[in-house]
This record gives C-alpha cells, structure tokens and sequence, in this order.
C-alpha cells in the first residue's frame, strides 16, 4: 500500500511517496499540485526516493510535472532510474 508523506514550508510543498505511485495515489498528488500551482512564490517537489514502482498513469503525471518546472528529488539507486525514465521524451 502506497503512503504519501507532506512537507508544507513557506518556500516548498514537498510530497514523498512511499511504495508504488498507482491509482489513487496519483490522483492524490495531481489535487494537490494544482493546488498549490494557484499558490506564488512556493514550489512544489516530488520525492521518489522511496517510490516502488508506477504505472502508466503514474509515469504521465510524474513527466508532465517535470515539464512544468516540478523538482523530482531522487536519492537512491533506484529513484535514480525512475527519473531517467520520467525524464525520457515519451515516443
């Protein structure tokens, strides 16, 4: 089961996910970006540090969210290839 941990600072709306990015939880985390996208001067971040796995919806999200200026935070081996993939152009 996927959790979603929340740092909400003056500068930075961060959300971690924990376990797989799927379903609902993508959902989740897309409310709550175009939430605090109507919020100026704070930006929003991405930590899949912790992040199992996503599936195709959860891929989207997380790519059309880096185009729009969302800081992914990557911090082990495996987030680390995520964000290649997140980063890649979608063919």
């Amino acid at each position: 089961m996927a959790t979603l941990n929340f740092q909400d600072t003056a500068t930075e709306f961060r959300v971690k996910i924990v376990g797989g990015f799927t379903g609902g939880v993508v959902a989740e985390v897309q409310r709550f970006w175009r939430t605090a996208a109507n919020e100026e001067g704070r930006r929003f971040a991405v930590d899949i540090s912790t992040m199992a796995g996503y599936d195709a919806a959860g891929c989207a999200l997380l790519r059309t969210m880096s185009r729009h200026g969302v800081k992914i935070v990557a911090g082990t081996p495996q987030s680390l290839i995520f964000l290649s993939e997140i980063s890649r152009t979608a063919a």
